[in-house]
């Protein structure tokens, strides 16, 4: 199994705005068959702070999905609508669930 975290924060004054476009970008990979993502944002922390968790089976799975959403002009273009809307680049994680080594 494995967990894309994709994390940042967004401008004061923006999530309303951001939030909209994040519901538009779930809608659009949804109905493309793209994996879904759930956004998060902390109970208590960094204000306008967020997270969003996509999880795969496979590294392949990953891969093909980073293919499929970038190759597709209308969920980047609301995906750069988004990132205007941030203080600072966002960043991002893959990680793989834990396995015992020999």
């Amino acid at each position: 199994m494995f967990r894309h975290l994709f994390y940042g924060q967004v401008r004061m004054g923006e999530w309303r705005k951001f939030y909209e476009l994040w519901q538009k970008l779930d809608e659009t990979i949804r109905a493309k068959n793209l994996a879904p993502s759930q956004l998060w944002a902390p109970t208590v922390g960094t204000v306008n702070a967020f997270m969003l968790t996509t999880d795969y089976e496979t590294i392949g799975a990953f891969q093909g999905n980073q293919t499929s959403f970038y190759g597709d002009a209308e969920s980047v273009t609301i995906w750069r609508a988004m990132g205007q809307l941030l203080e600072n680049p966002p960043e991002d994680e893959l990680w793989q669930t834990a396995f015992q080594i020999a």
